[in-house]
């Protein structure tokens, strides 16, 4: 699997995360209208902010104590850890 990661201070819009790929979106980093397909994951770290991603059927998304993803739709799978917060 390739991993590509949003560290603090970095912003990304309308970003694809394809099968076999992981997205790291680290604190202070920030992932706008991103969408993770089939095969792909993202991991929102603590800090870190999803804003209305799209997570579709087979995708994965993790969010992690303190990462926050918000105003997204999902169809895939999230999980949410202790301190995580997801609001679709």
């Amino acid at each position: 699997m390739s991993a590509d990661t949003i560290s603090s201070g970095g912003v990304s819009s309308g970003l694809f995360v394809v099968s076999g790929q992981i997205l790291q979106v680290l604190s202070g980093g920030i992932v706008s209208s991103g969408t993770v397909e089939n095969g792909g994951a993202e991991l929102i770290e603590g800090g870190g902010l999803d804003i209305s991603g799209f997570v579709s059927a087979g995708g994965a998304e993790f969010v992690y104590s303190g990462g926050v993803a918000v105003g997204g739709t999902v169809e895939g799978t999230v999980y949410v850890d202790g301190g995580g917060l997801e609001s679709s």
